[in-house]
């Protein structure tokens, strides 16, 4: 029996434009951080730094630059599986973005104090952390070179010392001092209030700074004590909780990328059908946490 002909439109239909309904009825909260955002989120972008750890993807060369091993999020495999470009709802919107290899998120809380996930955090080289504080899409003082983010000396500041150090149960945070102050405003930490709208700012993947809100009243269950339904990633551990203007807590960094919302179609990473809005109830550490640790930090 002759083996019946695909068609030529079968045979030219790229695999991820099978799942492209799918893909496309994501409802994510996930979105872009630029100079078209909330002008009420800039002091918060501003404070919101990524970090590195010297000699994991990170290098400072003899001028002093430092750079970061990147590739295009189209080129990132996770778990061997590249994502479907398909997902444009999602992060396949963020496929032509540069993705920092290794890296996780801190915000300033003080001068020279920088607040972000315990687990991110070497305890016995500290000073081997380096922060780049405000990276967006647009900004100015953070360069991609096809291979590599570049930051000049100046645009990034080293960490001096651990202030605070607590990785216990569900409870996950770290206190950070800097060698230097940055010019930039310190954000207010203020106690967690259940039932009240927020946001994250972040790195998922790496990628350039992300918000994700969340609505407590509206999200499912939380099972922990603490939880909130955010998009995040790998790479975002020490993302900061905001409520109001204010820091009021620092997630753990459960990956979103990878878990529930995603399903393998061959060497491809797309959404699954039982899901419309797959936000992963993140763990994280409520400001109450580490308030009464340090009060004289955090008023």
């Amino acid at each position: 029996m002759t083996p019946q002909r695909k068609s030529d439109d079968d045979m030219n239909t790229p695999v991820e434009a099978k799942f492209a309904g799918v893909c496309d009825s994501r409802l994510s909260t996930l979105s872009e951080v630029d100079s078209n955002h909330d002008k009420s989120i800039a002091p918060l972008a501003a404070a919101t730094a990524q970090m590195f750890y010297l000699g994991s993807g990170c290098k400072i060369d003899n001028s002093k630059n430092l750079h970061l091993t990147s590739r295009y999020l189209r080129d990132v495999s996770i778990g061997g599986h590249r994502l479907c470009t398909y997902t444009k709802s999602d992060f396949g919107r963020f496929l032509s973005q540069p993705c920092a290899v290794a890296g996780w998120t801190a915000v300033l809380v003080g001068p020279r104090h920088v607040l972000t996930a315990a687990h991110a955090i070497d305890v016995s080289k500290a000073r081997g952390h380096y922060l780049v504080f405000g990276r967006t899409t647009n900004a100015p003082h953070v360069e991609f070179n096809g291979s590599e983010i570049i930051v000049k000396q100046g645009d990034y500041y080293q960490v001096n010392s651990l202030l605070a150090y607590v990785n216990s149960g569900n409870t996950d945070w770290a206190l950070l001092e800097l060698v230097s102050t940055p010019d930039i405003r310190p954000l207010d930490v203020r106690p967690w209030k259940p039932g009240v709208n927020g946001i994250t700012l972040g790195h998922p993947l790496g990628l350039p700074m992300k918000t994700s809100d969340f609505k407590p009243d509206s999200q499912r269950p939380a099972v922990l004590p603490y939880q909130i339904s955010v998009d995040n990633a790998s790479a975002g551990s020490g993302t900061p909780v905001f409520q109001e203007g204010h820091v009021v807590g620092v997630i753990r960094g459960d990956a979103d990328i990878d878990k529930e919302c995603l399903v393998r179609h061959g060497n491809l990473l797309c959404l699954d059908p039982a899901f419309r809005t797959c936000d992963v109830l993140q763990p994280f550490t409520p400001s109450q946490k580490f308030a009464q640790t340090l009060p004289e930090i955090f008023g």
